[in-house]
């Protein structure tokens, strides 16, 4: 299972980070936080990124990797602002996703 909540801000600059080398990767979840290696597609360069878990209001995980098409989710992430919270999102490898990707502050 891995649940997590970060600021859109800080996952953007992690994705953008990864996403100026290649296109995919692959996401190690752990305890500890997301590590992302990835090599360029012409295998010149190799790109080691880390996300603590630290960085998250909310983090939950065991031990799992996962497939990511970089260009796909920084799509997604466009719609999230500066301020915005990206979360609720949990993944059961049970056959099944849940989630929501973005969540908005509304001041009344």
């Amino acid at each position: 299972m891995f649940k997590a909540r970060i600021k859109a801000e800080s996952l953007k600059e992690f994705i953008g980070t990864v996403g100026s080398l290649v296109d995919e990767a692959k996401l190690n979840v752990t305890e500890d936080g997301i590590q992302i290696k990835a090599v360029d597609p012409s295998h010149v360069a190799m790109i080691e990124a880390n996300l603590a878990k630290t960085a998250f209001d909310v983090f939950e995980a065991k031990p799992m990797e996962m497939g990511l098409d970089i260009d796909k989710f920084k799509t997604v992430l466009t719609v999230a602002g500066k301020t915005d919270m990206v979360g609720s999102l949990k993944i059961c490898w049970r056959g099944h996703f849940e989630g929501h990707f973005i969540q908005r502050k509304t001041f009344l």
